[in-house]
């Protein structure tokens, strides 16, 4: 797209790259825009000067969603000359709030973001002002968003406090678990990032040695829900997560993708987390404890 002064073109614009940066309550996304002038001649009259204003930024779709101004980080990023310069890079800040970046994660569905930034130039020509708007519309694929979303620390709510225990194959490292569940969603891989909680889980059983026990305590929670200690109920709220997460990998003949949405997959994510902390933090107070000669207690 350009921008124009008198029917003279002035220089081109080009929205061409994302980043993120962190806000303290919300999420950077920095615009990079690239500017080309062209080569001004003196039959045009004088040089033009331009001073870019906060451009309003929409997220395209059916229905074209507006996220917010962002506010250029130098109102005069480039000069015309009679030689013409470029491209001239060029940044826009916008802070997107955590309501405003959960819905964009809602629409892209793991997928590309289209976004349109709407220039708004002041173009001075002698005694002459002019206020000149130009869209610049540009889709950014999954890898582009995704490192943005590190960027802005977007991930990092997506983070527990798990414990790490040391000596441990590498497929048991709770952290990693709960990592590759979380690389799964912000793709959009919804059914995989369940999967990958059960498998989670199902090593948390087996490390823990607890198969067995959680068959019986299920049968007790049939016959005897009110005698259940606190150990057992969160045996119990495990064994549900395990269930759920099962229809993921076991779906008889329907679709993993028809069952698990962004908001399942979430939850599931969440719930799995905190129970692999709870365990984790047994299984390396049972190592301690070995360690200082002493019993471990439930």
């Amino acid at each position: 797209m350009s921008i124009s002064s008198n029917g003279h073109h002035v220089v081109d614009a080009r929205l061409s790259r994302i980043s993120g940066f962190k806000v303290l309550g919300a999420y950077g996304l920095r615009l990079g825009l690239d500017f080309t002038t062209t080569s001004w001649r003196k039959t045009q009259g004088e040089l033009p000067v331009v001073v870019m204003h906060p451009a309003n930024v929409f997220l395209n779709g059916a229905a074209p969603e507006l996220l917010g101004r962002a506010i250029p980080e130098t109102p005069m990023p480039f000069s015309v000359t009679e030689f013409g310069l470029g491209p001239t890079g060029a940044g826009f800040e916008l802070t997107l709030s955590p309501g405003a970046l959960e819905k964009i994660e809602e629409m892209r569905k793991g997928g590309a973001v289209s976004l349109t930034v709407r220039l708004c130039a002041e173009v001075r020509q002698g005694r002459e002002v002019r206020i000149v708007n130009d869209d610049l519309r540009e889709e950014f694929n999954q890898s582009h968003w995704l490192r943005f979303l590190e960027g802005c620390g977007y991930q990092r709510t997506m983070l527990f406090e798990l414990p790490i225990v040391e000596g441990l194959p590498p497929e048991q490292q709770w952290a990693r678990a709960i990592d590759t569940a979380r690389e799964r969603f912000l793709a959009g891989h919804y059914p995989e990032a369940v999967a990958a909680c059960r498998a989670a889980l199902e090593s948390l059983n087996r490390q823990l040695g607890q198969v067995d026990e959680l068959k019986a305590v299920v049968e007790k929670h049939k016959k005897q829900r009110k005698d259940l200690s606190a150990a057992e109920r969160e045996l119990v709220i495990r064994q549900s997560a395990f269930d759920f997460a099962s229809l993921a990998v076991h779906t008889d003949g329907g679709e993993p993708e028809d069952l698990f949405d962004r908001s399942s997959a979430q939850m599931m994510i969440a719930v799995t987390a905190s129970l692999i902390a709870s365990g984790a933090s047994r299984i390396a107070r049972i190592r301690r404890q070995t360690l200082e000669g002493s019993p471990a207690s439930s």
